[in-house]
């Protein structure tokens, strides 16, 4: 760290040195213009300054991942909180806060060069759904363990310091590049000497990076012992190996579940959901893809300051399953409440609650409408007793979809018909439905009908012309016109 900033101070007094004297040495007389000396003495000032703004200290504004979580919110889970910071030899951290994520941290953030700062905690609202209770408190018992003494004491040191060596090298960057897009001419000689300043801080970060990771690693080792002494190996272990496929399935869910209804502006019961989400096929695939031999041996990221999750398993053979089970998220008390409040921080818009049976009706079908209204078009004069099967009627219905080759138009054409279909359902009366990362299904006379796998059944020639016409006519749909969504 001494070394970068004598770097640092160096180039900034080297680079306005220089360019002073070249100024200075300027004869008026005889220079008139942007001449090259002038244009030198100017760029080395340019790149003092500009290595001086990236190594200034800043203040450290936080910025809070959500609400503020209080005793009088979730008395459990404050009751864990305080008994693992006088477990863990730490302070209890002065605020709280709900995030939207599946992670928790121990920091402290605020004030000036760790002046003024205070201890924070931050706690997934997915993370108390997806861990049981040992397993959480062994997560927030190594979060507790990044404010240990020894090598866990430099870690917010590194921190600052790296962010002012990457500071400097991408401020550099990005000054050369933008005089680079306008092109060279005049501004060549500056391109040059920042090309040439950075070159050494660029060479610095990578071996900062180099030596600093020893450090990194050993305060996640550190942490881990940690949480395995206080809570138990067993539960740290199956917390880590829960996280990360954790992380993929809830980003899959709010893709797929979540996202679609908050775009409506409607705020579906989240927990619940990724608790459903978790138990189907494609839940389990995401949680079972995580801790297999193949994803412990991944390679890591040479700047990662975590270990491989292979070798902080491998830290703990033979660990004893957790003893509490129970859901963590059970610790929070009111669900639906902490759930409203944390979407409404995060999107700062106005939120109607909706029951997930309900979404089908208010979020899906519209979206399929508005498919169909993109299709009119392909759609025009259709009727599903008169749904194209050829190929090359296809093509032709489909041109404005189809933006690949042929083999992309029975996708194109199962997604379109199916929309049209469902609507054309919906329409005569019949009641959508869907569960959980499951396909919309509509309620007609006894029968629960996927229409988007009925038209693909039928296209690929599972469903002969003759059967989909009887089945389209005793459903009532037949000569309804799919292009009317």
């Amino acid at each position: 760290m001494a070394l970068f900033y004598a770097l640092a101070i160096g180039a900034i007094v080297g680079c306005v040195g220089l360019g002073g004297y070249v100024l200075d040495g300027l004869d008026a007389a005889q220079d008139h213009g942007p001449t090259l000396r002038w244009l030198l003495g100017i760029s080395c000032v340019i790149v003092g300054g500009v290595i001086a703004w990236s190594i200034m200290p800043r203040p450290d504004r936080f910025q809070p991942p959500g609400p503020e979580l209080t005793a009088a919110d979730a008395p459990a889970l404050f009751a864990e909180i305080q008994r693992l910071a006088q477990q863990t030899g730490q302070a209890a951290p002065a605020r709280v806060y709900l995030s939207g994520k599946v992670n928790a941290f121990v920091a402290r953030r605020g004030g000036f060069m760790g002046f003024g700062s205070r201890r924070v905690m931050g706690i997934g609202l997915p993370l108390l759904a997806l861990l049981g209770v040992d397993e959480l408190r062994a997560v927030l018992a190594h979060e507790h363990g990044h404010g240990s003494r020894g090598e866990v004491a430099l870690g917010p040191w590194i921190y600052r310091a790296r962010g002012a060596v990457f500071r400097s090298v991408d401020r550099l960057g990005r000054v050369g590049n933008t005089f680079a897009s306008e092109g060279e001419g005049r501004l060549g000689v500056l391109i040059k000497v920042l090309a040439v300043v950075r070159a050494p801080f660029h060479w610095f970060a990578l071996g900062f990076t180099r030596m600093t990771q020893p450090i990194s690693e050993a305060q996640e080792r550190t942490a881990d012992a940690l949480a395995a002494r206080v809570v138990g190996p067993g539960a740290l272990v199956e917390g880590l190996q829960k996280v990360g496929p954790g992380t993929r399935a809830f980003r899959a869910y709010v893709d797929t579940e979540v996202t679609p209804a908050l775009d409506r502006g409607l705020r579906p019961p989240i927990v619940a959901g990724f608790l459903a989400f978790l138990a189907t096929d494609q839940g389990r695939g995401a949680l079972e893809a995580g801790p297999d031999e193949a994803r412990a041996h991944e390679p890591v990221d040479p700047h990662d300051a975590h270990p491989s999750l292979r070798e902080r398993i491998s830290a703990f053979p033979d660990a004893a399953p957790p003893a509490d089970r129970r859901p963590a998220i059970e610790l929070l008390g009111d669900i639906a409440g902490h759930e409203a409040r944390l979407l409404d921080a995060l999107y700062k818009r106005e939120l109607h609650a909706i029951a997930w049976p309900d979404v089908a009706a208010r979020v899906h079908v519209p979206q399929m409408r508005d498919e169909v209204e993109r299709a009119r078009a392909s759609l025009a004069d259709l009727t599903p007793a008169t749904l194209p099967r050829d190929p090359v009627a296809l093509l032709a219905r489909l041109r404005d979809e189809v933006r690949g080759e042929a083999s992309a138009c029975v996708a194109a054409a199962e997604r379109i018909f199916g929309a049209a279909l469902l609507i054309a359902l919906v329409d005569a009366g019949g009641a959508p439905t869907r569960e959980i990362a499951q396909a919309v299904v509509v309620r007609v006379a006894d029968e629960d009908v996927d229409p988007f796998a009925q038209v693909r059944r039928y296209l690929i020639g599972e469903i002969e012309p003759d059967a989909w016409l009887a089945w389209v006519t005793r459903l009532g749909i037949a000569d309804t016109r799919l292009d009317r969504g």
